[in-house]
């Protein structure tokens, strides 16, 4: 059952993490977009436009408890920054890292139009992802 507010503290379920791993073929499909660049017309500004499939992500992240209540962007600047400056670092994240990660990048995109398109064309959400299929192996 979905919770309003997940904290770090919250534990997680196979469930939680398998909804999260469900996205995988869909992201690997051929021709996959997960978010498009909307070019600017007239006065507008151009942003970020997700599609449905990164729209579902992002809701069944928040749902099981991958967007959580703490100061991420105290953290995504400080011990945060070694797995944005260095996304090889996400292969050795533990649960709770990979959780403020998701965290950082989905929260960080309300100020940031664009922010989790960039991590996910960057590969560091693959990254996340596959590291969380390992660490569920291990549950």
């Amino acid at each position: 059952m979905a919770k309003d507010s997940w904290s770090l503290d919250d534990p997680l379920t196979t469930g939680d993490i398998d909804a999260l791993l469900a996205f995988l073929p869909t992201f690997d499909a051929d021709g996959f977009r997960f978010a498009t660049l909307r070019r600017s017309e007239g006065t507008s500004i151009g942003g970020w436009t997700y599609g449905p499939e990164a729209i579902a992500f992002i809701e069944a992240a928040y749902a099981h408890g991958f967007v959580c209540t703490f100061d991420w962007p105290r953290w995504a600047t400080t011990d945060g920054r070694r797995f944005t400056d260095n996304t090889r670092e996400i292969e050795h994240a533990d649960l709770s890292t990979l959780r403020r990660l998701f965290t950082s990048w989905i929260r960080g995109d309300r100020f940031c139009d664009g922010g989790f398109a960039s991590a996910y064309d960057s590969g560091a959400v693959r990254c996340a992802l596959d590291r969380l299929s390992r660490l569920r192996d291990t549950m």
